[in-house]
């Protein structure tokens, strides 16, 4: 069960306290629909259309109607802020306008955009006078925190999540309002079938230190369209040894040629290397922990034409190639990674259970031990002194 999974996206954007992102309902709402418009995962007819706009495209909009001819430039702008004789030593408009108003590029009856941080103004200029200052109108885009994140999130989403999404392994008991209560949902009534379709999204709100966050989740099939699924990766069951000479790494192959299975295992674990620091393992290996110890561990490891028995001595390098030590390896068994798992959690619940049968008729009376009493001083070092003399 541990290797069932689900594969899930995931990204956090954080709130400072005391700013503003509009009422909870419309922020999560909005997000969820911005999520799943950018994401490559749903099909278009699974897309939710929503309005909003970013103050970028707000800007572009109205710029681009204010200069297109025959414009009603009165209605564009009645709630425009007006502002007549500017120069560029202006200090009560901001910045950003002053600078754009006053280019000596610009030209009347024209709509400019100037950009600062996050917000935008769109500038309209009326007339230039003979000395350079300016009439002008402009309206304020503002880009709060909450169009500051949809920006982003629109920006990012793409190469974010076009990677392959991250696997979740499966819980059977998460915790009520985690992102795992979300992802492994059974549906009412059926054994083991996931209630999450493609493209299922939620967000979970977390507070701490007087901060926000809200982590966006959606769930996503693999390639074959399963959304609760086993994972089949291979792995291998063997062991090794790293020895610092090769001549001891060949002697030590030649102890174990001819076992297979337990026996192999077994005299394999009882090997000691010339590197008294080194101790054999004989355990589970994925292609990734096998490629840790070298990459032609790995390599050989996996050789699908490998058999119970088989034995190598390989070479361990470093990133440059030279020989650092001599890896002596052994290949017992391979199969689905999952079906290690539950061979072994079945093992160990039905050693439990016989250990428990074992010990029942057994049941320790602790009144009677109680009327016996812990041992006398002198009793103990009586039995010490008859050890001792046998």
């Amino acid at each position: 069960a541990n290797a069932d999974a689900v594969n899930a996206r995931v990204k956090t954007y954080a709130f400072s306290e005391g700013e503003a992102h509009g009422e909870d309902a419309e922020f999560k709402a909005t997000l969820l629909k911005v999520f799943i418009e950018n994401n490559t995962n749903v099909k278009d007819e699974d897309k939710t259309d929503y309005d909003y706009k970013s103050a970028a495209t707000k800007s572009e909009e109205l710029q681009k109607a204010l200069n297109t001819e025959g414009a009603d430039i009165a209605a564009l702008l009645a709630d425009a802020t007006e502002a007549k004789g500017v120069t560029a030593s202006n200090t009560e408009l901001p910045k950003a306008v002053v600078t754009l108003a006053t280019s000596k590029t610009n030209v009347a009856n024209k709509a400019y955009i100037a950009v600062s941080e996050n917000d935008r103004y769109v500038v309209y200029v009326d007339a230039i006078a003979e000395d350079k200052s300016v009439d002008i109108r402009y309206v304020h885009l503002e880009a709060d925190v909450f169009c500051q994140i949809l920006d982003s999130l629109q920006e990012t989403l793409d190469e974010d999540f076009s990677s392959t999404p991250a696997t979740a392994t499966f819980t059977k008991s998460p915790t009520s309002g985690s992102y795992q209560s979300f992802l492994f949902e059974m549906k009412e009534g059926e054994n083991f079938v996931s209630a999450r379709e493609n493209g299922d999204t939620t967000i979970i709100e977390a507070t701490k230190d007087k901060v926000t966050t809200y982590t966006v989740y959606m769930a996503v099939a693999n390639e074959n369209n399963e959304m609760l699924y086993v994972n089949n990766a291979l792995a291998v069951n063997g062991g090794y040894l790293l020895f610092s000479n090769a001549a001891s790494a060949e002697a030590a192959l030649k102890q174990l040629e001819g076992k297979t299975g337990t026996e192999l295992s077994k005299a394999f674990l009882a090997l000691t290397s010339d590197k008294t620091t080194n101790t054999p393992a004989f355990q589970q290996f994925s292609r990734e922990s096998a490629d840790k110890l070298d990459k032609a561990v790995g390599e050989w490891m996996f050789d699908t034409t490998r058999k119970d028995g088989d034995l190598k001595v390989i070479n361990k390098t470093d990133s440059e190639g030279a020989i650092t030590g001599y890896y002596l390896v052994a290949f017992e068994s391979s199969d689905a990674a999952w079906k290690y798992t539950a061979r072994t959690s079945l093992i160990a619940q039905q050693k439990k259970e016989w250990l428990e049968e074992l010990i029942l008729p057994y049941v320790v009376n602790q009144k009677n031990l109680d009327k016996i009493g812990a041992p006398s001083t002198t009793a103990a070092a009586n039995t010490a002194e008859a050890t001792t003399a046998n």
